[in-house]
This record gives C-alpha cells, structure tokens and sequence, in this order.
C-alpha cells in the first residue's frame, strides 16, 4: 500500500514517468514544444552572428581607412567622423578582392570634395628666444661706476651724472 502511495506522488510530482506509453497527442505537443525551443535559439543565434558580422564588417572598414588615409595625405579620425564618408564606404565588402581599390577611391573622392578631410599640413616650429647679438666687452657696454658720494659735494668735482649713480638726482638738484 505504502508503494502505491509512494508511486503515485512520485508520478504527480513528475518524477517518476507512467508506465504507459505516451499517445500520440502527447508526443506532438512535445515535439512542438521542443520545435519552438529550437526556433527561438537558432534566430537567437542568428542574430549574435549578424550582429558579430556588422562589427567585424566595420573594423575591418575602419582599419582599412586608417592604412590607407596616409598615403593619399587624408585625416583617417576626420574620414571616419564624417557620417557622409561612412555611409558611403559602409556598403563595401571587406571579403571582396578590389575592396582595398573602392576604399582608396572613396578616400580620393572625399578629399577632394572638402579640404577639411585632407591631413594638415606640418607647420615649422617657430623661432624661439630673442634676437643674439655679437659678444662685446663687458666694459664697453656697462656706464663706468661713480665714487660714492660724500655728502657734501665739493665745488671742484663735477656731480657723477652716470645712470648707475643712486645720488644723480640729488646731485641735480644741488646744481641747479
């Protein structure tokens, strides 16, 4: 008794299957089920692919773009910011053999309808530092110093009038 009890909460918790064999309804709605399981996983997997095709597709644009800017003197960051260069060479097959010859004319194309695409043209590096002039004596070039002023001046010696002297306005105004 205790066994068919056992066996029938096992059947009804679906642990333990009947003994009967599955009719054939059964097994369609299985094979149904399993049917639909098996579509949602495969379109979910088709999706990853594509999705992991188009970003394959756009690298290989991008690094195609990127080798062949500085050969035809282009900006590659300039091309591949302009929507309208990316919607053009965004068709292209990387697969393809004359893929390298489309992405150069595209590249060829842009350029010379903007300027703003072309890659700047390198500037000199401006002078710097101040004009150097010959090397003169020192002395030549330096006012002479005067003697320190004493601070009565006397008649007989003329005031020191040179610009390094910190008494010449006073030595000035005395004169005068």
């Amino acid at each position: 008794m205790q066994a068919k009890q056992a066996d029938a909460l096992a059947k009804a918790l679906g642990l333990k299957k009947d003994d009967e064999p599955p009719t054939p309804e059964q097994l369609a709605k299985d094979f149904d089920k399993q049917l639909k399981a098996a579509q949602v996983d495969t379109n979910t997997e088709r999706q990853r692919a594509d999705t992991a095709e188009a970003n394959w597709r756009g690298a290989a644009i991008q690094l195609a773009v990127y080798l062949a800017a500085d050969d035809l003197d282009a900006n590659a960051k300039a091309l591949l910011d302009s929507a309208w260069f990316l919607k053009k060479v965004g068709g292209l097959d990387p697969s393809d053999s004359a893929f390298e010859d489309q992405i150069t004319e595209a590249i060829k194309n842009a350029v010379d309808g903007n300027e703003r695409l072309r890659k700047p043209k390198p500037r000199a590096a401006k002078r710097s530092g101040g004009e150097m002039a010959p090397a003169t004596s020192r002395t030549a070039s330096v006012p002479p110093r005067c003697p320190r002023p004493s601070p009565t001046p006397t008649p007989s010696s003329p005031p020191c009038t040179s610009p390094r002297n910190p008494w010449r306005r006073l030595a000035y105004r005395r004169r005068t």
